[in-house]
């Protein structure tokens, strides 16, 4: 890694236990000057470790084992920082899954995707489990994957963390803007997409490389085709376990979309069979202003921002139940669509 004006590496192919760095502002000097190495083989708490990451966060240096983590500070004059933290039974299993947010760093350990968090007040390492609802699903994935194989990004200007899991084409999107009464992130699937390699740069962009190519993260198409948004919950009762509940309607308050379908589904205790009906997301109207600006002549420049129309959704359903699941898809066609807000109308029936 690059960081606090040296390069850092990790010999991996020896020992497994010492860190180099180099000379100040001089990346290519590794044996003169400012530079040296540290073997940490005597420091790990929980008895030995291989070193498989690094990262550099709020002047600290942080050392990833498989099964632990150390914690150095200092790390902006290395020839006498100190190790400060250490974490126990958590560690980095895959290098590339490594991202710095600016204000975390974000990993994939044998448990999960971990979040790193430490302040100052702060005297030891809380982590924080952001995959905890898809924990089992993510694991099992993880555990058909090359390890070297798995790569992983930040996008800042999107606020979410990117893992690519090759063998399973499939990506997992972790949103960071704001996390679950559990501490958890919402968690999306990218499926039939098979990157090699990402890019955040500094102006915002996403790239997506792949064999042939490389992607540019934007817009509402894959490239020129639409693609299907599908949300389902999980199975729950309606507030009473031991009554059934008979569903009457669905309301679904959805943001943006023109002009294309949506589709309500429901079903009921775990069969996988599913009642559906389709409704239609009306044209998009909605007009905004955005911001008035002068020209370099003086003459007044408007700028006009597309709308994005709310509008509610209301589907006539049937059947019963003691436990219900709900389900919505659209085709994603050169427009944003968000759910906000799903309301669900129902009786009781019978006593089971």
């Amino acid at each position: 890694i690059s960081a606090y004006g040296r390069l850092w590496a990790a010999n991996t192919t020896a020992d497994n236990v010492t860190v180099y760095f180099s000379d100040l502002l001089a990346g290519h000097v590794w044996s003169t000057g400012t530079s040296g190495s540290l073997n940490i083989s005597q420091v790990w708490p929980n008895g030995s470790d291989e070193i498989t990451g690094l990262a550099a966060h709020n002047g600290f240096l942080l050392i990833f084992g498989k099964r632990q983590i150390l914690i150095y500070s200092g790390a902006t004059t290395p020839s006498t920082m100190t190790l400060t933290d250490a974490v126990s039974n958590i560690g980095c299993i895959a290098r590339d899954s490594i991202a710095n947010t600016g204000t975390d760093v974000i990993f994939l350990s044998n448990s999960g995707i971990r979040s790193f968090l430490r302040t100052i007040q702060e005297k030891s390492a809380p982590l924080r489990d952001l995959s905890k609802n898809v924990r089992n699903d993510l694991m099992t994935i993880v555990a058909a994957e090359t390890l070297a194989n798995i790569k992983a990004v930040y996008s800042e200007s999107n606020a979410f963390y990117l893992i690519n899991f090759p063998t399973a084409a499939q990506v997992y999107c972790f949103d960071t803007k704001a996390a679950l009464q559990d501490g958890s992130s919402r968690v999306t699937v990218w499926d039939s997409i098979t990157p090699t390699a990402f890019l955040a740069r500094r102006n915002g962009d996403l790239f997506i490389g792949k064999n042939g190519y490389v992607g540019k993260y934007g817009t509402y198409l894959d490239h020129a085709s639409t693609y299907r948004l599908q949300y389902f919950t999980t199975y729950a009762d309606l507030g009473n376990p031991n009554v059934t509940s008979i569903l009457k309607r669905i309301a679904v308050v959805v943001i943006g979309g023109s002009n294309q379908g949506f589709i309500i589904k429901w079903g009921y205790d775990f069969s996988g069979q599913y009642y559906s009906t389709t409704l239609t997301i009306p044209v998009s109207t909605v007009a905004e202003y955005g911001t008035a600006e002068y020209g370099a002549n003086g003459s007044p420049v408007a700028y006009y921002s597309q709308g994005i129309a709310l509008q509610t959704l209301v589907g006539q359903t049937s059947g019963s139940g003691k436990t219900v699941q709900t389900g919505y898809e659209t085709e994603i066609n050169g427009y944003p669509v968000s759910i906000q807000k799903i309301e669900i109308q129902a009786k009781n029936g019978k006593l089971v």
